[in-house]
């Protein structure tokens, strides 16, 4: 009964496995697809929020002009675009585990 109950085990590990890696390749898929769009608009985005803080908030010391705002937006945009990165090396290390040793 215990050869049963640990072979169970084993099965169920070994399905649960091959079901996380498999999900975890249609979901790295995605986001390798992805990645250039993302890439360019968040880091469109970042860029111009700096120039704009630069240009605005800096040189021409307009009042009206959100300056802390916008320069944390852009930060927050390379922090977005940074978490993407991070999610793209979770999921695309899965079937490499020699790296892990």
């Amino acid at each position: 009964m215990e050869r049963f109950v640990e072979w169970v085990m084993r099965a169920g590990w070994g399905v649960f496995s091959l079901t996380w890696r498999a999900a975890g390749f249609v979901i790295f898929a995605t986001q390798a697809i992805l990645e250039p769009v993302v890439r360019y608009a968040l880091s469109g985005l970042a860029a111009a929020g700096m120039l704009m803080t630069l240009l605005f908030g800096v040189v021409l010391r307009e009042p009206r002009f959100p300056t802390l705002f916008m320069f944390c937006a852009s930060l927050a945009c390379f922090a977005l675009l940074a978490g993407y990165y991070a999610l793209m090396r979770c999921f695309g290390d899965l079937g490499d585990e020699r790296r892990h040793r």
